[in-house]
């Protein structure tokens, strides 16, 4: 997948999330506020087979409305569940590492 490039600006293109919470942070995420942009980090699966579908929604939710989701590059992201993305609003993805989605699952996104 790393056809997407480097900075990817998915406004709107992946679907819905209100604004994200600080109240629970997943294990191995952070959030950091940089002069121009908040950055948003996960930890990646351990193996092929660990879906870490609920800290990348918690990832995309935290960078909505102006930050970057950092994917590490040499690190590899398994997104095992069906996520509904509709709705984001400036939000980067700094795609460098491997996303892997199991071949059940779809994403729904819209393009506005």
């Amino acid at each position: 997948m790393k056809f997407l490039g480097s900075l990817l600006p998915l406004c709107g293109l992946f679907g819905c999330i209100s604004a994200w919470r600080d109240d629970h942070v997943p294990d191995g995420a952070s959030v950091a506020e940089p002069t121009c942009r908040r950055e948003v980090r996960i930890r990646a699966s351990a193996n092929d087979t660990e879906d870490i579908s609920d800290d990348f929604y918690w990832g995309i939710q935290a960078a909505n409305q102006g930050g970057t989701l950092i994917l590490e590059k040499g690190k590899t992201y398994v997104i095992g569940k069906k996520l509904d993305l509709t709705g984001l609003e400036d939000i980067w993805v700094n795609l460098e590492g491997e996303i892997k989605v199991r071949a059940a699952i779809l994403f729904q996104y819209t393009l506005h």
